[in-house]
């Protein structure tokens, strides 16, 4: 089975998705040291609702996993 067909019923997060959750957490494996290219349209999208302030006040938190073992990445993290 291709792993397309494999996917196939797995919901794509929408705007209206994000809009209504109480909190959000992204999570995505690196590729070349930067997200996915989905995540990124997925983020890229989103202007709109922070626009409008329809994600603040909403706890939120993310994770990321690499393959390589030759590259440690930090991330900055607020309080």
């Amino acid at each position: 089975m291709k792993v397309r067909q494999q996917q196939q019923d797995i919901p794509v997060c929408t705007l209206d998705d994000l809009r209504q959750a109480d909190g959000v957490i992204f999570g995505t494996p690196t590729r070349y040291g930067n997200m996915t290219a989905q995540m990124k349209q997925l983020i890229d999208s989103t202007a709109s609702l922070w626009l409008k302030g329809e994600m603040e006040g909403k706890p939120a938190g993310v994770f990321t996993s690499t393959g390589s073992t030759h590259v440690v990445r930090r991330l900055p993290c607020s309080p």
